[in-house]
């Protein structure tokens, strides 16, 4: 992150009303952060980053590197939505756009976290999401890619 207007799937499991995000599934983290401001929570912790909240203005900077090493899927594992990214062609992927083929995406999952341990937004598996809807017939199957 390197801006509040980068996009990513924000949530938690706080059970706040109304949920978030309002219709999309990629959201900034500008929307997520006001968001969180309406539910009493300000300026939280960032894993790896520093956030400042100047004249509501949000900035946030990378203070240490943080990503995800790709990895095969072990086989005494079974695929599933938790490690379908184990199993994509990364021939496919473009790294700079995120971009999957002609209908996926590929972004970060971050989720705010509040426990004994931790208070604050951590980076998750990153997520494929549609980048167009889709309609889909029940019995049909569908090339994602």
């Amino acid at each position: 992150m390197d801006s509040s207007d980068y996009k990513a799937c924000f949530f938690t499991d706080a059970q706040w009303t109304p949920p978030f995000p309002p219709g999309e599934s990629l959201a900034s983290l500008h929307a997520f952060l006001q968001y969180m401001e309406e539910h009493n929570v300000v300026q939280p912790e960032i894993a790896c980053h520093e956030l400042k909240i100047t004249d509501g203005k949000y900035d946030v900077r990378s203070v240490k590197d943080c990503s995800f090493e790709i990895k095969r899927l072990p086989t005494n594992q079974q695929a599933s939505a938790l490690n379908l990214g184990s199993i994509l062609d990364f021939d496919k992927y473009n790294f700079e756009t995120g971009e999957y083929g002609s209908m996926l995406k590929m972004a970060m999952r971050i989720k705010y976290i509040k426990n004994d341990r931790q208070d604050g937004l951590y980076p998750q598996k990153p997520g494929l999401f549609l980048k167009q809807p889709v309609q889909l017939t029940q019995g049909k199957l569908y090339c994602l890619d």
